[in-house]
Formats: structure tokens, C-alpha cells, sequence
């Protein structure tokens, strides 16, 4: 099997990364997607939302592509559950690699991170353990001598999540509205509205 997994902090999960598991599965790209939450990755602050959140919305979008089926989309809570208070990549390839020992695993990464996967604790080493897919991002360049084995063009999202954030925060839902997936705006509202 082709296995893809996605990490990130979903910080919240919004349009883009849905499109992204909808994508690989809709056109037989992987057999299995796993969405991976950070608990907190080592280059960017805490997350805004809670653990319990962002898995709740994670896997409310999950449900919806797979639709009520036992699905092709997972999330994979080995970082949320780590006894580390980071999460770094190369312990989940090397979980991964345990957990499916047969199959092959694919990182996927948008080109925006392209740039900072060599600056990745053991990146020469997680490199010859999975192959890369990167997903396009039009705003940014890409310069980056990295091997990529699937290039996905026809996605092509340019949603902030930090964006998302200031307008939730501020209660201006109208204007993200097309940045997040429509199953999971009623926690996001219920959110903001416990934090006023």
C-alpha cells in the first residue's frame, strides 16, 4: 500500500488541507491518508486551539470525506500522544515505518515548507526513509534541490491560517467563510463564543 501522511498543527484544519486528502484519495494517488497533529511543532509557537479541539475538527472533516464509511482518511494521534513535548518528524517516520512495515510512506508537504525541510532535525535521514509529495502553492518559489517524488499541481491553496485565526478571534466570520469547511464553522463559533 501507498500510505500518505500529512502533518501539521491544523491550527484549525481548513479548506486547503481538506482538498489536499480529498485530492490524493479521489484520484488514487495513496491507499490510505493520515492527517498527523503536532502537539507542538519545534518552529512555531503553541497552538491557539486546544489539543481536543483541533482532533475533534480534524476528525469531523475525516467523517465527511469518508463519508460515514470506514474510510481511506484517518487522523493518527502518535504525536498528540507522545510523552515529548515536541514533535519531531523523524519519530513519526520511524512509527510509521514500524506500524506499516510493508508498505511505502509518503510525506506530504506544501511548497511553502520546502524551503525549511533541510533546517528538520535528521533530514538527511528521514529523506532516504519516505518520499516527498508537494502540493502547489502558487506565492511561493520554489529553489529547492530536494527530491520530489509527486509534484501535485492541481491543488493550489493560499489560505493563512493565521488569518483564520485573527478573524475567529475577533468574531469576523464572514470573511473566512471560504476558507473553512462548512462541518466544522458551528465548534469554531462555539469556541470563540466560550472565549468572549
Amino acid at each position: 500500500m501507498k500510505i500518505f501522511f500529512f502533518g501539521g498543527s491544523f491550527d484549525p484544519p481548513h479548506k486547503g488541507h481538506k482538498s489536499i486528502a480529498e485530492f490524493c484519495i479521489k484520484n488514487n494517488l495513496c491507499d490510505k491518508f493520515l492527517f498527523i497533529p503536532t502537539k507542538k511543532n519545534p518552529l512555531k509557537s503553541n497552538p491557539f486551539f486546544s489539543v481536543k479541539d483541533r482532533l475533534y475538527m480534524l476528525q469531523v472533516i475525516t467523517n465527511s470525506i469518508n463519508e460515514g464509511k470506514i474510510g481511506k482518511v484517518e487522523v493518527d494521534t502518535y504525536e498528540i500522544k507522545s510523552s515529548k513535548k515536541e514533535s519531531f518528524t523523524i519519530d513519526t517516520v520511524n512509527y510509521l515505518l514500524n506500524k506499516y512495515k510493508n508498505d511505502e510512506i509518503f510525506m506530504v508537504v506544501g511548497k511553502d515548507i520546502l524551503k525549511n525541510l533541510e533546517k528538520w532535525k535528521k533530514w538527511d535521514e528521514i529523506q532516504n526513509l519516505v518520499k516527498l509529495v508537494c502540493v502547489n502553492r502558487s506565492e511561493y518559489e520554489s529553489h529547492s534541490v530536494i527530491d520530489i517524488d509527486c509534484m501535485i499541481e492541481e491543488i493550489n491553496f493560499n489560505i493563512d491560517s493565521t488569518y483564520i485565526r485573527k478573524k475567529i478571534m475577533a468574531g469576523d466570520f464572514s470573511k473566512i467563510l471560504d476558507k473553512i469547511p462548512s462541518e466544522i464553522l458551528k465548534h469554531l463559533k462555539k469556541i470563540n463564543n466560550n472565549n468572549i
